[in-house]
């Protein structure tokens, strides 16, 4: 008995999981829609100029204005490994490009490809990865004139260290 003097529901056990299961399923129904059935919205993609390409690596500088009082300098961003380079532009509300544009900053992104469908995208190293982001720092550097800001997410991140540190910057 409750303490308002009415018998007690007894919960099941087995209710916590089949609600956890539902939304599984309900999740893999909406990703097989998707995927049969493309996006649930117009693809988005802010406008870019591939810069330099090659094996490893495709430089993009997205168009737009740079503003004076912006950012001081160029922001270089980088993917995480084995992640689309569209982590930062998936859909124009939520863009970290188009924000970026918007608030006046010259924007480049430092493209791996889709590692499964880059010819070698599957062999490349730590090496090879960090040494793009090199690559790209001194190309955006030679091009603009001006120091870059690095800007990684997740394992990005870790190449943007870790090419600051080889290229001993700030």
């Amino acid at each position: 008995m409750s303490d308002s003097g009415k018998p007690r529901r007894k919960r099941s056990r087995g209710a916590g999981w089949q609600r956890a299961l539902k939304r599984v399923v309900s999740g893999a129904q909406n990703a097989l829609e998707i995927a049969r059935m493309g996006r649930l919205t117009e693809p988005y993609r802010a406008s870019f100029d591939i810069r330099h390409q090659d094996a490893k690596y495709r430089l993009r500088r997205y168009k737009g204005q740079r503003l004076k009082g912006a950012a001081d300098r160029p922001i270089l961003l980088v993917p995480p490994l084995m992640v689309t380079s569209e982590v930062y532009d998936i859909a124009e509300d939520i863009s970290a490009v188009g924000a970026l544009l918007r608030a006046g900053v010259d924007v480049w992104l430092c493209d791996f490809g889709k590692p499964e469908q880059v010819e070698g995208g599957m062999d490349r190293t730590l090496d090879d990865h960090v040494g793009a982001v090199i690559d790209a720092v001194r190309r955006v550097r030679e091009i603009t004139g001006e120091d870059v800001h690095l800007a990684g997410y997740s394992q990005g991140g870790m190449f943007c260290y870790q090419a600051a540190a080889y290229r001993e910057s700030a």
